[in-house]
């Protein structure tokens, strides 16, 4: 009997197919002809794409917004560079495991070094390789999503109210009484009399608008 064939499909497919259907990315480029390029690829495979021609307006769409899953960061802008932009994102609380794609042209030895200790959580040279750029896009959100199942797995279990018995769950009462507890039926629990129990019922009954207590046993009334 042969082994069942298991189909490998590349990131690059996977993408396509909709694996990152719905996440936001962040593109950060002062370049408008790679912005739109990289626009363009990454709403093929149904991302929605938020764009910042510099470090400072990146900085702000972060600040501003909670939905950014990955970003694609250029290298060489002006004023404020990848390295320094990198650098901001990480000292903010809320962006510190944010999956950060450093995009470059620079062909300078040891630039993936200076961009992992910058900040970056991979590197892509340019030109851009789609595969690459792709695979990279992947291994980041795949990541993210293993982080994110092990950190709920590993949460404290929150205490549950535990419903009354005789009370269907989805419809007990889990809230404290508004009220105390009337002081005359925590005498009653404890008092052995039964005509101090019968008034003593008679005036918890009154207090929540029912009416008084009779001597009469219960179960159905006789027939006239």
């Amino acid at each position: 009997m042969s082994e069942q064939q298991i189909p490998f499909t590349s990131p690059r497919d996977r993408f396509y197919e909709g694996a990152a259907a719905g996440v936001t990315a962040l593109i950060v480029e002062d370049d408008l002809r790679t912005a739109f390029a990289l626009t363009a690829l990454l709403q093929r495979g149904m991302m929605t794409i938020v764009t910042a021609e510099s470090g400072s307006v990146a900085l702000e769409i972060l600040d501003q917004r909670a939905d950014i899953a990955i970003i694609l960061m250029d290298i060489m802008m002006p004023v404020m560079n990848g390295y320094e932009t990198m650098s901001a994102i990480r000292q903010r609380p809320q962006a510190t495991e944010l999956p950060i794609i450093a995009v470059t042209g620079k062909a300078a030895g040891g630039e993936r070094q200076r961009c992992i200790a910058a900040g970056a959580t991979d590197y892509v040279s340019m030109p851009i390789d789609t595969a690459v750029l792709l695979t990279a896009i992947s291994d980041c959100l795949l990541a993210t999503s293993s982080r994110d199942a092990q950190s709920a797995a590993s949460a404290p279990c929150e205490p549950q109210p535990t419903a009354i018995a005789s009370v269907p769950a989805d419809t007990a009462h889990t809230t404290p009484f508004p009220f105390p507890f009337p002081d005359s039926l925590k005498r009653y629990a404890t008092s052995s009399n039964p005509l101090r129990n019968r008034r003593a019922l008679n005036r918890s009954s009154t207090a929540i608008g029912s009416t008084s207590l009779t001597d009469q046993p219960s179960g159905p009334s006789p027939a006239p």
